[in-house]
C-alpha cells in the first residue's frame, strides 16, 4: 500500500503518492523546532524505495562529493503573482538564487550545484549560469502563464498547472528530489517551503549551513 508507516517512520513498500506526501508534510510542519531533527533522524525510505531513489541520484552525490543544494521556487510564488495577490510572501528571485549560489560556491570551494525547481525557466537560467557542475533530476516542469492572470487576483496553484495525471509517478520523482537535496552538504532555499523542509527528512547529519535567501532566516 502506498501509505506512510508510523511504526519506525519508514516508507512502506511502493512509492508514496503526491497527496499522501502532502498529508505527511502537514504533520511535519505541525511539529515544534525541537522535534524536526528528531523526526528526520529516524525517517528513512525502506529498501525497495531507496533503491529507486539511489538510481535517480546524480553521480557526484553517489560519490559523496561536495554539493550545494538549491531550492528555487517560481511559478505560483513568483513576485509577479504574490504582489498581484497582495500576499506577504518572501521568495527570492531566480537571479538572487544564482548570485547566492555563486557566492557560496566561491566561499566554500563547492564544485557542484544540485537544483530543485518546478519552473522550467529557472532551470534554463541555472544552466546558463552554471554550464559545468549543475546537477538536477529529470521531472515535469512548467512555464507559468503570468499574462493569463493579470486581471485575476486568485493564484493558479502549482498542482493545477502541473495537471498531475499519475500521483504515484509524480510522488516518486518529487521524493527523489528531496532525497538528493538531503545528500547535499549545504542548502539554500528561495523561501520556507515544503521542498526545503522535506530535504531535512533525508539529511542524515544535517547541513553544514542552511539559509532561506528570501526570508529572515
Amino acid at each position: 500500500a502506498n501509505v506512510i508507516q508510523v511504526d519506525g517512520l519508514f516508507w512502506t513498500s511502493g512509492y508514496p503518492n503526491f497527496y499522501q506526501m502532502e498529508a505527511f508534510f502537514q504533520f511535519y510542519f505541525s511539529l515544534g523546532d525541537a522535534d524536526l531533527g528528531a523526526v528526520g533522524s529516524v525517517l528513512r525510505p525502506n529498501f525497495e524505495t531507496e533503491k529507486v531513489l539511489w538510481k535517480l541520484l546524480p553521480e557526484p552525490l553517489k560519490r559523496g562529493e561536495s554539493v550545494l543544494g538549491i531550492v528555487s521556487r517560481g511559478t505560483d510564488y513568483d513576485i509577479r503573482v504574490t504582489q498581484r495577490c497582495e500576499e506577504n510572501i518572501q521568495n527570492a528571485s531566480c537571479e538572487e538564487m544564482i548570485e547566492a549560489a555563486k557566492l557560496w560556491m566561491k566561499k566554500y570551494q563547492i564544485p557542484y550545484v544540485f537544483l530543485a525547481t518546478e519552473d522550467a525557466t529557472h532551470l534554463e537560467k541555472f544552466q546558463a549560469a552554471f554550464p559545468d557542475g549543475l546537477l538536477f533530476i529529470q521531472q515535469d516542469r512548467v512555464r507559468y502563464d503570468y499574462d493569463a492572470q493579470r486581471s485575476d487576483s486568485k493564484r493558479i496553484p502549482l498542482s493545477d498547472v502541473l495537471q498531475i495525471q499519475d500521483g504515484k509517478q509524480f510522488g516518486r520523482t518529487y521524493l527523489a528530489v528531496l532525497y538528493a537535496l538531503g545528500q547535499c552538504r549545504w542548502l539554500l532555499s528561495s523561501m520556507d517551503c515544503g521542498a526545503a523542509q522535506g530535504a531535512w527528512l533525508f539529511s542524515k547529519h544535517g547541513f553544514d549551513e542552511y539559509r532561506i535567501v528570501g526570508g529572515n532566516r
